[in-house]
């Protein structure tokens, strides 16, 4: 709405006189506004957005006006810097009156080579660890096939109506690498693997990151999604790697399911290495020892949960995103298919702090906000690992959701904060932030705030596919796909359905 736009550019500013604002600390300021075409238009006749239209009137006239006191305000000292994507899904076209205030520049597609070399610099340092020369040389050949399996997805897993989350982008890619870099050297070259296995597992390990940023997205339906994007896979295996997915995975029970990577197999170590588990019967003998640990917790609410292979699946999935810096989730199944309680031992496994607020009658957006806050001072201040878990049903105001997608976005809630509150901030952060080198300056230390927030909290949005309401909300709130990894609930198989009632 332009009163929010209003709201968040005048909380950001100090008064200079009766009728002007500037920037803090007599400076210049620069706001960067991302997703530019987002705002709705005012009617479907009308080629105009509210929120652009304030921000057309404030660049015409230096300002506008005060919507309690109708009287003119000036803001001076500011300048405008907006990005948007081109206009599809729930992005529109600008109107061109708001267009001409601005000096446009096209951002291409950078060229492959590029990306490449990007991706290539973030993992040879750290392949550079691993002794093994046919591992420590594949840096430049997994970004490489990453980019190439990104490429196949957005050419052939278009979106549509029911598949209106299949939208990709190049964080995707960079997720793919960030979960490459969680192997360790210790445990791929162990003494009683040769070179070449260590190689195949080390690939497993690539197809599985794959598999968890691309297609655990997937629907199940006629097109079978999963099945194509299994051969897309071995293709790029085939071609870079001269390896295949039968290869890899044939030993398994399940080789179309692939393996399980998680870093929870070794109870109690802090530093438990990433690893592939092949044997069930054993992750789940370790995943019923979390939960009868779990159920001894007495501030825990007691679960009695049947891990059949696919809730065992899942947990790895989920507790492998959180355990990841700024790694936030979107389950997405119908109510009863364990989501939440999938979460909570999940959580619980990582050893996190697992935070839901309460709904009554009279909880609105200031008692949300409130719980906003504290979970802010916790992973912001004293520095523990949150997860927020969040289930639609406690949509009770649309602007929950709002500020929801800001913390997904940028981890900045607009005047979550006021001004008396942040001395306290900055002064939970400072000892830290010096022996960081952080500069003891406001903005600086409440950078370091909110990059801290964003590396412990981590949202577990859960959603009910069912009606249009899912399909709304991610097109109104693009960060709820863009920024999060989908986990997809499908129906029970089988082995569920017999062990529910023989539980």
């Amino acid at each position: 709405a332009s009163k929010t736009t209003q709201d968040i550019v005048e909380g950001v500013m100090e008064k200079a006189s009766k009728n002007k604002l500037r920037p803090n600390g007599g400076k210049r300021l620069v706001i960067f506004i991302d997703d530019f075409n987002m705002p709705k238009k005012s009617s479907f006749e009308s080629p105009f957005q509210p929120p652009l239209e304030l921000l057309r009137l404030w660049i015409d006239y230096q300002g506008w006006y005060d919507r309690e006191k109708c009287t003119w305000r000036f803001i001076d000292n500011c300048q405008l810097l907006c990005a948007m994507a081109p206009p599809t899904g729930g992005r529109e076209v600008i109107s061109r009156r708001t267009q001409a205030r601005f000096n446009l520049v096209n951002f291409p597609f950078p060229a492959d080579s590029q990306v490449i070399r990007i991706f290539e610099s973030i993992l040879s340092p750290h392949l550079a660890k691993f002794t093994n020369p046919d591992i420590s040389s594949l840096g430049a050949p997994v970004a490489k096939a990453t980019l190439e399996v990104y490429k196949g997805v957005v050419g052939s897993f278009l979106p549509t109506s029911e598949k209106f989350h299949y939208l990709f982008n190049i964080r995707d890619v960079a997720k793919v690498v960030q979960g490459v870099l969680q192997s360790s050297p210790d445990y791929f070259e162990a003494d009683d693997r040769d070179t070449s296995t260590q190689r195949d597992l080390f690939l497993t390990l690539w197809c599985h990151e794959c598999m968890r940023v691309f297609a655990d997205r997937f629907v199940v339906d006629a097109l079978e999604d999963q099945e194509r994007f299994r051969k897309l896979v071995d293709k790029n295996l085939k071609d870079v790697f001269s390896s295949d997915w039968d290869t890899l995975h044939g030993s398994l029970e399940k080789p179309e399911a692939g393996p399980v990577f998680n870093s929870f197999m070794i109870e109690g170590a802090e530093d438990c290495p990433y690893q592939c588990v092949t044997d069930m019967p054993t992750l789940k003998l370790r995943l019923e020892d979390a939960l009868e640990m779990y159920n001894m917790e007495p501030k825990l609410l007691s679960m009695d949960l049947v891990l059949f292979e696919d809730a065992m699946r899942h947990i790895a999935r989920i507790h492998r995103v959180i355990k990841q810096p700024r790694g936030n989730l979107m389950l997405v199944g119908i109510g009863g298919s364990g989501r939440q309680s999938l979460a909570r031992l999940a959580t619980f496994i990582a050893d996190y702090r697992l935070f839901m607020i309460t709904i009554n009658k009279n909880y609105r957006s200031i008692e949300f906000r409130d719980d906003l806050k504290a979970l802010y001072l916790e992973a912001g201040c004293d520095n523990k690992r949150v997860s927020f878990l969040f289930n639609e049903t406690q949509l009770k105001e649309e602007s929950f959701l709002e500020d929801l997608n800001n913390i997904l976005s940028s981890g900045v809630v607009p005047n979550l904060f006021g001004k008396d509150e942040m001395g306290g901030i900055f002064d939970g952060v400072r000892k830290d932030a010096v022996k960081q080198g952080v500069d003891e300056t406001p903005d600086q230390l409440f950078r370091f705030f909110i990059d801290r927030v964003r590396s412990n909290l981590h949202i577990i949005f859960c959603a009910s596919p069912v009606g249009d309401a899912l399909r709304i909300r991610c097109r109104n709130y693009p960060g709820l796909v863009n920024c999060t990894t989908i986990d997809w609930f499908h129906t029970w198989p089988e082995d569920a359905l017999k062990g529910v009632p023989l539980k």
